[in-house]
């Protein structure tokens, strides 16, 4: 796909959706908005 024979993804990919993933679940706990259903406890 990108011209290489390796079949992990690129290490840059993973950690910028990595750190963009953290970045919206930080939003979402800050706001105290809930994408998922809340756990029992």
């Amino acid at each position: 796909m990108l011209g290489r024979s390796s079949p992990v993804p690129e290490p840059d990919a993973v950690s910028m959706l990595l750190a963009g993933l953290a970045v919206v679940v930080a939003a979402a706990r800050r706001r105290g908005r809930r994408y998922r259903p809340a756990l029992p406890g």
